[in-house]
């Protein structure tokens, strides 16, 4: 009943947090994960955590923008059922924290670039 595995994902993304100055905006983000939970029948609560990485753009909103991949931390949990065969489905949650980064824009001004997001997603699964 006790089950651990490994997962991993990489996806799009869109999101942005922006100043009257600054955007930052991740292009892509992805997870390598360790997977722990344990099974009562057909549904298997779970926690989860591990590697996270992603592509984080800067901007000063006029001239300038960077890009650059960062790396951090994810954690999170979720609730994995069975359906029928093969085929399960899952609601998951995770928090990934991919650090911060200084930018030197133009005229000397820096800003700080961090990237924590919150993501909740849903899924259909087919075990080969």
């Amino acid at each position: 009943q006790f089950v651990v595995g490994v997962e991993g994902d990489l996806g799009w993304t869109n999101a942005k947090d922006s100043s009257p100055i600054a955007e930052t905006r991740a292009r892509w983000l992805g997870t390598a994960r360790a997977r722990v939970g344990f099974a009562f029948d057909t549904v298997m609560p779970y926690l989860t955590g591990g590697f996270a990485f992603g592509n984080i753009r800067t901007s000063d909103n006029v001239t300038f923008s960077t890009s650059k991949t960062m790396t951090g931390w994810t954690v999170g949990g979720g609730l994995e059922a069975a359906l029928w065969n093969n085929w399960t489905a899952k609601a998951e949650y995770l928090y990934v924290d991919l650090g911060d980064k200084d930018v030197n824009f133009a005229a000397g001004v820096t800003r700080n670039a961090d990237f924590n997001a919150h993501v909740v997603r849903l899924g259909l699964n087919y075990r080969f």
